[in-house]
C-alpha cells in the first residue's frame, strides 16, 4: 500500500515530474477507523484529495501542499470513517493556515509542509471510538524506530473505499539526506524520514499520520516518484520541530473563531 497524494490542481506536473512526487500507501491493509481515529479525509469538490489528523475538535493537521492552490470554499473534511466517500461526520472548512514558511520545490517535494484548518463546526467527538484527538511528538523519533502511516491514497490495485495503513521503520536523517544527495533533493531537518522494503507512502494520501508510540511523529510528504522505489524513503514533515507552531496557530485559530460565535 502506498499513500498517495497528488494536487488536484497539478495532477499533470506531478505525473510529469521525474524524480519525486507528492505521497500514497504500498504494501499495507485494510483498516478499521477505530484503530486509527484521528485519521480524517480531507475533500475537494467531494472528492478525497488528502488525508489528516484531528488536533482538537476545531483544528485539522495537513500538508501545506494539500491546500495551497485550492479555494477553502471547495474543501470539506470527513471524520469518523473507514471509507473515504461516505460515514462520519462531513465538516467544512472554514480557514486555513499554511505555515509561514513553507515553499513548494517544482512541484515535487515541499519544505516546511504544514499546515492547519479551520473547521466551520466542531467536531461531535463525545467519547466516539472512531474520532480522536492525536498527540504530538515531543521528539523526533530515532532511526529504526516502529510507526505507523495511513490513510485512502492510491495502491498497488487503485484507489482504496476503506483506509489502508502500513508498518514502517524511521530512517536516521543522515541516511535519508546522503539517499537523495545523488539526485540535488535538499533533505532538511524539518522533515523526517520512514520506510520499509516494499512499503510505503505515495501519492493522495499526503497530509496523513505517520505516529509512533501514539504521538503524531510526521505528516506525509513526499517521496519518490515510483514510491516504491529501494532506497529511497518516504518523506514527512517532522512534527516535533513544528509542535510549537502548531500549538500557537491552532490555539489563535480557536480564539478568534470562539470570539465570533
Amino acid at each position: 500500500m502506498f499513500i498517495k497524494c497528488f494536487l488536484i490542481l497539478s495532477a499533470a506536473t506531478l505525473l510529469a515530474a521525474d524524480r519525486v512526487s507528492f505521497q500514497a500507501i504500498i504494501g499495507g491493509k485494510d483498516t478499521s477507523i477505530e484503530d486509527i481515529p484521528w485519521q480524517v479525509s480531507l475533500q475537494y469538490n467531494s472528492h478525497h484529495l488528502c488525508g489528516g489528523s484531528i488536533y482538537n475538535e476545531w483544528i485539522i493537521i495537513t500538508a501545506a501542499h494539500c491546500v495551497d492552490r485550492i479555494r477553502v470554499q471547495d474543501l470539506k473534511v470527513r471524520v469518523g470513517s473507514t471509507k473515504q466517500n461516505r460515514g462520519g461526520q462531513l465538516l467544512n472548512v472554514e480557514k486555513v493556515k499554511i505555515h509561514q514558511k513553507y515553499y513548494n520545490v517544482n512541484n515535487a517535494h515541499a519544505v516546511n509542509d504544514v499546515a492547519l484548518l479551520l473547521l466551520s463546526k466542531p467536531i461531535l467527538l463525545n467519547g466516539s471510538r472512531k474520532m480522536k484527538t492525536i498527540e504530538l511528538a515531543t521528539s523526533t523519533p530515532a532511526g529504526g524506530s516502529s510507526a505507523k502511516v495511513s490513510g485512502w491514497g492510491e495502491t498497488t490495485f487503485g484507489y482504496p473505499e476503506i483506509l489502508q495503513s502500513v508498518d514502517v521503520e524511521i530512517v536516521s536523517f543522515n541516511v535519508c539526506k546522503n539517499s537523495y544527495a545523488p539526485k540535488n533533493i535538499e533533505v532538511t531537518e524539518a522533515m523526517i524520514c520512514a520506510a520499509s522494503e516494499g512499503k510505503n507512502a505515495c501519492h493522495s494520501d499526503s497530509g496523513g499520520p505517520l505516529v509512533s508510540n501514539g504521538q503524531l511523529v510526521g505528516i506525509v510528504s513526499w517521496g519518490p516518484k515510483s514510491c516504491n522505489q529501494p532506497g529511497l524513503p518516504g518523506v514527512y514533515a517532522d512534527v516535533a520541530v513544528f509542535r510549537s507552531w502548531i500549538i500557537n496557530e491552532a490555539a489563535e485559530l480557536v480564539r478568534t473563531k470562539k470570539q465570533s460565535l
